[in-house]
């Protein structure tokens, strides 16, 4: 995989004192050599607006804000960036742990995404400011969208491989792994054997087994591994308890005879 980042800062105006004002945009491209799916590359760019004369009118992209899954580091990060692009902006990033599965470090942010999955524009605090709105309900909008988004895809929502793998529908993209937040999706497939293992890369890849299914979780355990070297990865595999409908962070069962399919491949990868 290839990640390339770029910080450019672009000259908008002079002022009155012959100072100039600068409008910054951070702009990440991702461009993995090997796609989760099929082989392809999937390009794919992020932006972060900083100033409120860039953020669009809230009626305007109402229905285009979504949950996406992150990695709590991937805060850190941004955090980061933003801070080297203007240390004077107090401008942060939304974030939200995930509270249904503690100890998972994962959460989500809000993110504009227009027509085409592969472009989002990250919602920050300076957004809540122009539109005059909380975070709250900013993530009941998403929320919304969301689930709106996912039924209207109807079974179309899920791909299932020659080998038995569910995918969550790779025209999603970077809101792939976001239907964990929304259970009901994931408790509807036939896993066949065992409880659903929800096993998470990035934001962009979503993979469902049963925790009995020793030679689908081999393949999934080893899709995983190719996104070790992804700074944005999530890395995180969850369990959905059939009966109790309980979501929480993985471990193999070895009482019930279940794989501890990524241990022993990291053993093998060395």
């Amino acid at each position: 995989m290839r990640f390339t980042t770029k910080m450019t800062s672009q000259e908008s105006r002079a002022g009155k004192s012959g100072e100039s004002e600068q409008r910054f945009t951070f702009s990440v491209k991702k461009c993995e050599s090997e796609g989760a799916v099929g082989g392809k590359p999937t390009p794919k760019s992020s932006v972060l607006n900083v100033n409120q004369e860039e953020i669009e009118d809230f009626a305007a992209v109402r229905t285009k804000i979504f949950p996406v899954l992150k990695a709590r580091s991937w805060v850190d990060r941004t955090k980061g960036l933003l801070s080297q692009m203007d240390p004077n902006n107090k401008a942060g990033v939304l974030y939200s742990p995930l509270k249904n599965v503690p100890g998972s470090g994962l959460g989500y942010t809000l993110a504009i995404i227009d027509d085409q999955p592969d472009s989002l524009s990250y919602i920050l605090t300076s957004h809540l400011e122009a539109w005059g709105t909380s975070e709250s309900v900013l993530q009941e909008v998403a929320m919304g969208n969301l689930e709106k988004k996912f039924d209207a895809l109807g079974h179309k929502l899920w791909i299932q491989s020659k080998t038995g793998i569910y995918y969550v529908n790779t025209a999603l993209r970077s809101l792939s792994a976001s239907v964990v937040l929304l259970p009901r999706f994931i408790e509807r497939l036939d896993v066949e054997s065992g409880d659903h293992v929800i096993v998470l890369p990035s934001s962009d890849l979503c993979m469902v087994v049963g925790s009995k299914m020793e030679t689908r979780l081999c393949i999934v355990g080893e899709m995983s591994l190719r996104y070790s070297s992804d700074p944005h990865r999530l890395n995180t595999s969850l369990r959905l308890n059939k009966a109790r409908k309980v979501m929480a962070k993985y471990t193999p069962k070895s009482f019930a005879g279940e794989f501890p399919f990524l241990r022993r491949l990291k053993k093998l990868r060395g």
